[in-house]
């Protein structure tokens, strides 16, 4: 399953999937307009171009959010209508807004500079910092050291902070 914004402009849902017709991006569509958390939207099915010529069939939905931003769920399975292609198009149609406020301000992971407070091994000096939005051989490598390196008292180490998403 794939989830990306579509070049749609400012196109309905159904009149997107018309012109992908008629760009000839996709072989044929057969599916219907809906309401997806109140947002316009087209769910179905589109046939595009596979291996050898023949035809693959994707489960789809294009979810129009607002002007110039059209959300694209594609999904496939191994056969159109299974089990999985049912799954693809059910947690299309679970699509709805974040309105966590904890998700909606999440702060990145950041490269900091600390200085070694205590003579000792990388990983050693490490452990004392807390938690780090890097495994201790991501942060040795981050700072071109092994985790056995001595380092003393004022040394520089570069250490990244967790990232907060929620």
């Amino acid at each position: 399953m794939q989830l990306t914004l579509a070049d749609a402009d400012d196109l309905t849902p159904g009149d997107y999937v018309a012109k992908l017709a008629g760009s000839g991006k996709i072989a044929g569509s057969s599916g219907a307009l809906e309401r997806v958390a109140g947002l316009a939207a087209w769910v179905g099915r589109v046939a595009v171009a596979g291996d050898a010529g023949t035809e693959r069939i994707l489960a789809a939905a294009f979810i129009r959010r607002g002007p110039g931003r059209m959300f694209q769920i594609l999904g496939s399975s191994v056969a159109p209508d299974d089990a999985d292609f049912r799954r693809v198009l059910a947690s299309a149609r679970s699509f709805r807004p974040l309105t966590d406020p904890a998700r909606l301000t999440p702060s990145p992971a950041r490269v900091r500079v600390t200085r070694v407070s205590k003579a000792g091994t990388f990983a050693s000096a490490l452990a004392t910092l807390g938690a780090q939005g890097l495994d201790a051989e991501g942060t040795a490598i981050l700072n071109n050291l092994d985790p056995a390196d001595p380092l003393v008292v004022g040394d520089p180490i570069k250490t990244v902070t967790p990232a907060k998403l929620h």
